[in-house]
């Protein structure tokens, strides 16, 4: 996969990526698509939070905090999760309120994960897009996440399933340690990047913006923003977007105060909201296919137990349903 950059060439149907390949673009000659685009959240959404990537990663921040900013193993815990609580990611709050190397930052946490013995192609997933692309119903399938691209990248690789979208919107960490913060989800600024990325008009094409999103902040700000499908992805027995305190910590007893109170405020008033603006709640990604019926035409029966998007291994003599080898070009990514 390789990143667009913004055209330098002065053919008006190409765009030149950082391959040096050029992708087509749609001419003005042709008409205008005006089908809806899908967003896919990355993490906990395209694999299960069962996996505990998240969890991980908490650790990984954890120990970044305490070996980068030399704090205990206490007030690190406190200061990443009001961070996350705060800003949608830690590394917002680094980037806020220290002067941290983001990339150091990344080949620490990010992409220190393994993920390599962790994830790998479900069936089920792959049935899920292949239908939604065969079903013709939307112009673009497209990564929406807050990761830096290193990650989104590995993540939809070992999952199998990159072919299947057109680009990816990511939190472009090294542009925010020159800005001195980060633009993240849930900022409105990052949903209308992501329209823009994909060819959408900001102020025009909201209702051609379907979305799906483990976290109920995110769903909330693209509801806001008038997109017009949105589907919190809640696992069962999932944890909260507002994190609590992880067992076995033991920060000071007005410290742990402070942050379970503003993690139930921000808890309730957001799930108030989330119910306020109608958004839709399914617990596992196979059920787009009941809430957005229009745009998965002529495949089958809706919620059947064997499209569930489970986590089973991949088996030969079960690779689920594939479109036709697309050919192959770069996948474009926002910057």
């Amino acid at each position: 996969m390789a990143e667009s950059t913004s055209p330098t060439n002065t053919n008006s149907n190409t765009k030149p990526n950082l391959d040096g390949v050029d992708i087509p673009i749609r001419g003005d000659s042709q008409p205008e698509d005006n089908r809806p685009v899908f967003f896919f959240d990355i993490d906990n959404c395209l694999y299960p939070r069962s996996y505990k990537i998240h969890e991980m990663m908490k650790e990984l921040i954890q120990q970044y905090f305490v070996n980068h900013l030399e704090l205990t193993k206490e007030h690190a815990a406190y200061l990443r999760r009001y961070y996350y609580t705060q800003y949608g990611l830690a590394l917002s709050g680094l980037v806020l309120h220290h002067s941290i190397n983001v990339l150091t930052y990344n080949s620490l946490v990010d992409d220190a994960l393994p993920l390599t013995k962790i994830l790998q192609p479900s069936p089920s997933l792959i049935h899920l897009l292949s239908d939604l692309r065969s079903s013709n119903t939307t112009s673009k399938l497209w990564l929406f996440t807050n990761a830096y691209i290193t990650h989104a990248k590995r993540v939809v690789k070992l999952l199998g399933i990159e072919d299947f979208f057109d680009g990816v919107t990511y939190c472009d960490y090294v542009q925010g340690e020159k800005d001195g913060r980060l633009m993240c989800k849930p900022q409105r600024e990052m949903f209308e990047k992501a329209m823009h990325d994909t060819g959408l008009v900001v102020g025009r094409d909201e209702g051609r913006c379907f979305f799906v999103d483990d976290s109920i902040a995110n769903c909330v700000a693209a509801r806001r923003l008038g997109w017009a499908g949105v589907a919190h992805l809640a696992e069962p027995e999932a944890e909260p977007l507002v994190e609590e305190g992880d067992n076995g910590e033991k920060e000071s007893e007005e410290r742990n105060i402070e942050a379970e109170e503003v993690a139930a405020a921000k808890q309730t008033e957001i799930e108030k909201e989330k119910e306020r603006l109608g958004i839709k709640t399914i617990t596992d990604l196979s059920e787009l296919r009941v809430v957005f019926p229009e745009l998965f035409r002529n495949c089958g029966v809706p919620g059947e137990e064997k499209d569930r998007v489970g986590h089973e291994p991949l088996r030969e003599e079960s690779p689920g349903r594939q479109l036709p080898k697309r050919q192959e070009t770069p996948l474009p990514m926002g910057t």
